[in-house]
């Protein structure tokens, strides 16, 4: 029986209050029914905007230039070259991202408060996290973020950096021990299984959503499981907008009969490994990346959505998907079939692989998962979703040292006299 869903899987209810009218339309001015729009012809396609760039010489924000601005001019660095300046202040405006600009311009804004409150033109991070403590309503992590933010900008500013304060540390841990009485526990993520990845299957097999919808889903769920890849590093944040400087396009994949490389523009991590992903074929096509790309490709072509210079991942509509829409789109699948009790997430895909290989064995798998998942370190541990299992090999390794130890020293002590016994 189909589902009576449409994407992104909404069930098609009436409105309360609404009477059924006939679909005649009729005048605005009049009592009828009202008119309906008329619909657009042909597919929507998502257009690249520069106000969306990661990284750009647009993003610093206003209050933080004028501030730098007024640096450079008062230490009269680029006095004899106003062109110099200008290139000073782009540079430094792409060398972070967007939203670190804003939380830049956030943490200033709220400094400007301070001082007018307190009349204080000294920084004083010790000072500043107590007044916030006392008349924001900001957690303690924002507020830490807010002081490095503040010291980020004076090291800017041309002042020397100076390390936190034993004291400061102190406060934040009381603000964090505070908002612990009334804490929410943290949702619990739940790594993605080849079981959840056919009940995702058999949720969009069971909806109305259209082909072209449905195999972006599904071809997107097998990529992110596959690359342990992260959403953002593919999708854009709007559906008819895109940054084509970080978004996935089909003019950044290639296809072959056995593998599909996709190149991330964008990634989280700088490293020249994490720039480029892999995927070849696996043994089964239901859960092969490299089969439905070039069944995800076929019926774009099909559809008239397929663009060289449009995101890899659209519906039929011809607007992208987001990380908003797939990961609703997901959910309601895995619902379609009963499944009830897990909530997916992005860091679901991402843990998922390095869950089940841990399930296996015992860190076996260690080194193949630092280049699975591109992580240079040993912080893939942190996507490892059961810790009991995770220190499994620490707590054997260490048990064990210790109890061959003990028993090695009672072998070597002498045996006592049962006539010296109290």
């Amino acid at each position: 029986m189909e589902a009576l869903v449409s994407y992104p899987f909404r069930p098609s209810l009436k409105r309360k209050g609404k009477e059924d009218h006939s679909s005649t339309p009729g005048n605005s001015k009049s009592q009828g029914p009202e008119k309906k729009k008329p619909k657009k012809g042909g597919k929507i396609s998502p257009s690249d905007d520069i106000l969306l760039r990661k990284y750009s010489e647009l993003n610093m924000p206003e209050n933080v230039r004028t501030l730098f601005r007024k640096h450079v001019q008062k230490s009269h660095i680029f006095s004899d070259n106003l062109d110099l300046q200008e290139e000073c202040l782009s540079l430094v405006s792409n060398s972070l991202a967007k939203r670190t600009w804003n939380k830049y311009s956030s943490a200033l804004h709220l400094w400007e408060k301070f001082e007018k409150c307190k009349d204080i033109k000294k920084f004083s991070a010790i000072v500043f996290t107590c007044w916030c403590s006392k008349n924001t309503k900001i957690r303690a992590s924002t507020i830490k973020q807010y002081t490095s933010a503040l010291r980020k900008l004076k090291f800017l500013l041309g002042f020397k950096a100076r390390k936190d304060s034993g004291l400061e540390k102190i406060l934040v841990r009381g603000i964090q021990n505070i908002e612990n009485k009334v804490r929410l526990p943290d949702p619990i993520v739940t790594p993605i299984s080849l079981q959840i990845l056919a009940n995702i299957r058999k949720g969009l097999d069971n909806s109305n959503c259209s082909a072209c919808s449905k195999i972006s889903i599904w071809t997107l769920s097998l990529t992110a499981f596959w690359g342990l890849i992260r959403l953002g590093e593919m999708l854009p944040a709007l559906k008819d907008k895109f940054d084509e400087t970080s978004t996935l396009l089909w003019k950044d994949v290639e296809l072959f009969s056995d593998r599909v490389i996709l190149h991330l523009k964008n990634p989280k991590t700088r490293a020249f490994q994490s720039k480029k992903v892999t995927l070849f074929k696996v043994k089964t096509n239901t859960f092969c990346p490299v089969f439905y790309f070039h069944k995800m490709e076929k019926i774009q072509k099909i559809q008239k959505v397929w663009n060289l210079d449009s995101p890899v991942f659209s519906r039929t509509s011809g607007k992208a998907l987001t990380k908003i829409s797939f990961i609703k789109g997901i959910n309601v699948a895995v619902n379609l079939v009963s499944v009830t009790n897990i909530k997916l997430q992005g860091k679901s895909f991402r843990s998922g692989i390095p869950s089940l290989l841990n399930d296996l064995s015992d860190n076996v798998w260690e080194h193949e998962l630092k280049i699975l998942g591109r992580w240079k370190g040993d912080s893939y541990r942190c996507y490892v979703r059961d810790p009991a299992l995770e220190n499994r090999s620490v707590f054997h390794s260490v048990a064990n040292l210790l109890i061959e130890k003990f028993l090695h020293r009672q072998e070597a002590l002498p045996e006592p006299d049962p006539g010296q016994q109290q």
